[in-house]
């Protein structure tokens, strides 16, 4: 999964968006293309940057004094990365929702297929803790 998909992907539960991103794993990519950018935000996401964590286009003048990303710099870094297992938090309702081999699981729980979340669960047990203690303390 890349980071530039957190532009699009809202909660399924509540439909609260921007999700936030935990990441346990990744992988670096070579030669990887990086899209045209938005003309109205200069960069390839259209409304939010999860790298930066800054809204763009319309948004963004809310949020005055934050660092833009930079289409050269950051979309590229972006594009040149694949997160392989983390987990999607959202902030409203508290649900998560895996990465598990580079994919977001994004529906319920209880409609996910149970050995394949124990796994995932189980081996990443310590970070789940960490990120779903460092939401509720920020």
């Amino acid at each position: 999964m890349k980071e530039r998909l957190l532009d699009i992907l809202a909660c399924p539960y509540d439909q609260h968006w921007p999700l936030e991103l935990f990441t346990f794993e990744k992988r670096e990519l070579k030669n990887s293309k990086v899209p045209k950018k938005n003309e109205k935000t200069g960069v390839v996401c259209s409304f939010y940057c999860a790298r930066k964590k800054t809204m763009l286009g319309e948004e963004k003048s809310s949020q005055a004094g934050e660092e833009q990303p930079n289409y050269e710099i950051d979309c590229q870094e972006c594009f040149s990365e694949e997160i392989t297992a983390g987990i999607l938090k959202c902030p409203k309702c508290e649900q998560y929702y895996p990465i598990i081999s580079e994919i977001a699981v994004m529906v319920a729980p209880e409609l996910r297929k149970a050995e394949v979340e124990k796994e995932f669960t189980e081996k990443w047990a310590e970070k789940i803790k960490k990120a779903l203690e460092a939401q509720k303390d920020g």
